[in-house]
């Protein structure tokens, strides 16, 4: 897939809202809580291995709620062979599901990810990815970041059995923020489910 930016949307994206292929995986606007990595990081994207889709980070948005705020960064992890199902003997333990809600409101598509804020256990906390780039350097009074946006243009791709974090780098961090993901599901064969 070739990700060239005009009028700063990169390309094929506007084709694929209006193919009701674009979803939004938010957060509450109230917010979660930050975390570093735990077996029990949110929010969490999770590309289940029987999806037939790639998952294709477009923007990730935080919105910056409350909390006592220390040096840390915001980052992204991974966890590799998360499977389909979730239970007892599986890496994901338990999930509390939501629904992404489809760029094109009344595109009659459902989203093939499973996307969680409020409830996730696993066997193992995710693998540290990279920062992306925005950092906290004292408290909220002090000039924290407010809010972010991340134009990843499809940089990081989740293939289906891996789900993706974004998550927090300092646990000490008491951070509460309403996070967005933007991606694009796109069917990894066009003739399959």
């Amino acid at each position: 897939m070739e990700y060239t930016v005009g009028a700063g949307v990169p390309a094929g994206v506007t084709d694929a809202v209006s193919a009701g292929q674009c979803f939004w995986y938010n957060t509450p606007a109230a917010g979660v809580t930050g975390k570093a990595v735990t077996t029990n990081n949110l929010p969490v994207i999770w590309n289940p291995s029987d999806s037939n889709r790639m998952l294709h980070i477009i923007q990730i948005n935080y919105g910056v709620v409350s909390g006592t705020v220390i040096a840390a960064h915001i980052a992204y992890g991974y966890l590799l062979a998360a499977g389909a199902q979730y239970g007892t003997g599986q890496p994901i333990i338990t999930f509390g599901g939501v629904t992404p809600i489809n760029a094109m409101p009344g595109a009659g598509v459902a989203s093939r990810m499973n996307f969680a804020h409020t409830t996730l256990t696993m066997t193992t906390g995710p693998a540290y990815m990279a920062p992306n780039g925005f950092s906290s350097g004292g408290n909220l009074a002090a000039g924290m970041l407010f809010d972010t946006q991340d134009l990843v243009w499809g940089k990081i791709v989740v293939p289906p059995g891996v789900a993706f974090f974004p998550y927090v780098s300092n646990g000490a961090i008491a951070l509460v923020a309403s996070v967005s993901t933007f991606g694009w599901e796109q069917p990894i064969n066009p003739n399959g489910p």
